[in-house]
Order: C-alpha cells, then sequence, then structure tokens
C-alpha cells in the first residue's frame, strides 16, 4: 500500500451521484487513471449494502495495492480488510471508531475549522478533509 503521504489523488465514489451498479466499473476506471486512493460514500445505503459493495470494491483495490475508504461505519471494517473508514463531526471519536474495526485502520476525520482539525490530530486522525464552505446535497 502506498503511504498515505505519498496520495496526491483521492477519488470518492459517492452513492448519491453513481449507481451502486456502476460502482466497480467507476473504481476500476479510477484505478486505471492513476488514483491513489478511493472513498466510498454511501449516506442512504444499508451498512449490509455497503459491505456487500465494499467488498467487491476491495476485491479490485487489492490487486492494485489502492487503499479504500468507508465513510461512517467502521463495522464496514470487521467484514471487509479495508484500509480506512472516513467519518464525520457528529459521528464516533476516532478511538471508537478505531476499536469498533477491530484491526488497525487509517480513521479519516472531517473537519470545518482550524480548531476541529488540531481536535482531529490530537486524537490521532490519519487524514483529515477540511471544507468549511463546500456544501453538498447532503449537508444543509
Amino acid at each position: 500500500m502506498r503511504p498515505l503521504h505519498d496520495c496526491r489523488l483521492y477519488g470518492i465514489i459517492d452513492l448519491g451521484y453513481v449507481e451502486q451498479s456502476d460502482a466497480a466499473r467507476i473504481a476500476q476506471q479510477l484505478i486505471e487513471g492513476g488514483v491513489d486512493l478511493i472513498q466510498l460514500r454511501g449516506k442512504h445505503k444499508s451498512i449490509g449494502e455497503l459491505v456487500d459493495l465494499a467488498s467487491e470494491l476491495h476485491e479490485l483495490t487489492a490487486k492494485s495495492f489502492t487503499p479504500l475508504i468507508v465513510n461512517d461505519h467502521a463495522e464496514i471494517a470487521v467484514c471487509v480488510p479495508v484500509e480506512g473508514v472516513h467519518v464525520g463531526q457528529d459521528d464516533h471519536p476516532i478511538e471508537i471508531v478505531r476499536q469498533k474495526a477491530h484491526h488497525a485502520i487509517l480513521v479519516g476525520k472531517s473537519t470545518h475549522s482550524l480548531e476541529q482539525a488540531r481536535a482531529a490530530q490530537r486524537g490521532r486522525c490519519g487524514l483529515h478533509r477540511i471544507r468549511p464552505d463546500f456544501r453538498d446535497s447532503d449537508k444543509t
């Protein structure tokens, strides 16, 4: 796996915009295009659906040594050997996410201010996304 600090192109497969049936094809295209890391985001999908899809995607990402990060649900990491879980400010604390995963994983945290970014860093967050001005269709 490529070290996180060497990752420059971060691909997101958001099931709010991508049909679940197209996700593997898109992941393969991202990999062929040189993406360094893929995040699976499925805000309105069940954990079971996400486990199934993460398993399918992980088969592709593992072959190319591309880390797969899933959104919000550390429980997925128990069933699929994903490399990380990304959580928001209202989700579990970083240490709880690590405990729920039952194995060593990268934990990412969304941050919206310098104060939140510093708190994520103190919590040994592996990566954090700062986006104070961007709103997508899932955010209000």
